[in-house]
């Protein structure tokens, strides 16, 4: 995914019902993110029961795991409050 921590601009222009979390961005389809169901806009505010506060907070929760393993990712979609579990997938090469 492509990921922007939320601001208080963000959340104005979006109208998010929260004020922190991940913003995803973009899904790059054959994902794990894709086939666990995360979408566009959704926001990530928390994994495996850690309060999410931006992206740096997802990459420092995710480096902490291995591929393979699954985690549980809170997000917000409009005003729906979702857990979603996602195996995690190896790192594309840049």
């Amino acid at each position: 995914i492509e990921m922007e921590s939320l601001t208080p601009s963000l959340q104005q222009q979006y109208g998010f019902s929260v004020a922190s979390g991940a913003v995803i961005m973009s899904v790059i389809s054959g994902t794990p993110a894709a086939s666990a169901g995360l979408l566009q806009g959704d926001i990530i505010v928390g994994i495996n029961g850690t309060t999410i506060g931006g992206g740096a907070d997802v990459q420092q929760v995710i480096s902490s795991h291995h591929p393979g393993d699954v985690i549980t990712i809170s997000i917000v979609r409009g005003t729906k409050h979702l857990s979603i579990k996602l195996t995690l997938g190896t790192k594309p090469i840049n």
